[in-house]
């Protein structure tokens, strides 16, 4: 099974983050479709279990490089000026550095539903990645995801335009309910009631990048990188989600088995209250690229503030928000700002985001 290679010499320290994610102790089996059932039927579950006393040690190279560069596109043919955005926050923040040449990409865009970007990951977007992607010497893409409460992904993907630009840019196209499942018990103390699965389609590919949007989420308060997790997630388990309590402390666990390697986050449009399929959107004008889902998150979540998003992201300091404070906790992300190598270049001078990262 890919993945399960031993560690070579000298490599990179975020390889020991893959490894923990790919040893946890998985037990495959096969499903097709399954129609939802009572989640609880079989084992009830029970309180949260409570969080370790003391913090993790770092499992990922720390301080985490994030890039951010304007975007706000206007006028003639933006292709070009989107591709220069893309790349040079690629570069800045070597957001590839972990692709190997010849490899099988898994990439995972944010398609929870079939309502236009910034709710789903925009297809010019998604074509433009496939193409860096073959222009750095990934052999094999792989687009697919799991659309939320029990859509069919692949007509959502279809009437995104997702479909259509997967294609015609060369990749393979999945909807996930239709392919295996593993079943993953995390190990310690975490938010999760009991064991659940994520798509076998992890440990057939070499590596997994991630492109999410720039949203405000009802529920969650954002949802971004870490959340974008949740699409490999079997759809019958991703209801424990939302038991009383825990729910971005939960989201943040999944990154315990699901470690993209890249993050992508496009961020030219935004939802700045409601989300995640309809909410305010405003222009955000900007792309934000990384290699870690908590410090990409931690910025993103800036930008929003920067953009005058309120609610509970105007009111809670982003290194209190769940799903970053516990993702820095179990050693998955930075803690705080000084864990954060931010390169701003290009930028608007009235934005401030390491102030509101602190």
């Amino acid at each position: 099974m890919k993945g399960n290679r031993a560690r070579k010499p000298g490599a990179a320290p975020c390889g020991s983050r893959r490894e923990f994610c790919r040893n946890l102790a998985a037990v495959s089996f096969s499903t097709a479709f399954q129609w939802p059932g009572n989640p609880f039927e079989d084992e009830p579950p029970g309180p949260p279990k409570p969080e370790a006393e003391k913090p993790a040690e770092p499992r990922v190279k720390l301080p985490a490089r994030v890039a951010v560069r304007p975007a706000l596109l206007k006028g003639g043919d933006t292709a070009p000026k989107l591709r220069r955005a893309v790349e040079s926050a690629v570069e800045a923040s070597r957001a590839f550095e972990r692709l190997k040449r010849g490899s099988r990409v898994l990439l995972k865009p944010a398609v929870n539903s079939d309502q236009p970007f910034p709710a789903t990951t925009s297809p010019e977007f998604l074509t433009l990645v496939i193409h860096l992607l073959r222009d750095w010497g990934v052999r094999d893409v792989i687009v697919a995801d799991r659309s939320g409460v029990w859509r069919d992904t692949l007509k959502c993907l279809q009437a995104t335009g997702l479909f259509d630009a997967a294609s015609k840019a060369g990749a393979k196209v999945a909807g996930l309910e239709f392919l295996p499942w593993d079943e993953i018990q995390l190990p310690g103390r975490t938010h999760w009631a009991r064991a659940f699965r994520v798509t076998r389609l992890l440990s057939e590919v070499d590596h997994t990048v991630s492109l999410p949007t720039l949203r405000t989420h009802f529920l969650a308060g954002f949802t971004m990188a870490i959340k974008n997790n949740v699409g490999l997630v079997h759809m019958t388990d991703r209801l424990h989600l939302h038991l009383p309590g825990g729910l971005g402390e939960r989201l943040a666990e999944i990154g315990m088995a699901v470690c993209p390697d890249a993050i992508l986050l496009d961020a030219r449009r935004a939802f700045i209250d409601g989300g995640p399929d309809k909410g305010d959107e405003v222009a955000a004008g900007a792309v934000i690229a990384g290699t870690n889902s908590g410090a990409v998150d931690a910025v993103g979540v800036a930008l929003l503030g920067e953009l005058g998003a309120g609610g509970r992201l105007g009111n809670t300091p982003i290194w209190d928000l769940a799903q970053i404070r516990r993702t820095g906790e179990l050693g998955l992300g930075p803690r705080t700002s000084r864990e954060i190598e931010l390169d701003v270049r290009g930028l608007p001078e009235e934005w401030n985001l390491r102030a509101r990262l602190g």
